[in-house]
């Protein structure tokens, strides 16, 4: 796993561990290499709400893929 990977998995599993009265404040975090902006909506508009993205620039992306990491609640 490449080390932009390795830190987005690692800032996906702090969000999702922010709590307000015992209960997630996110429905889903999720870590994207969608490169534009249109593409980074598309893909949180099929995760329940409120939603995280993590976007980190200069991440490699597969080809004709979203790359996604990071499993969503």
């Amino acid at each position: 796993m490449s080390e932009f990977a390795d830190i987005e998995i690692a800032i996906v599993g702090l969000i999702q561990g922010i709590e307000d009265g015992g209960s997630p404040v996110f429905a889903s975090v999720q870590g994207v290499a969608a490169a534009d902006r249109k593409s980074r909506l598309e893909v949180a508009t099929r995760l329940r709400k409120p939603v995280a993205l993590v976007v980190l620039d200069g991440r490699e992306r597969l080809v004709g893929s979203e790359g996604v990491l990071g499993d969503p609640r």
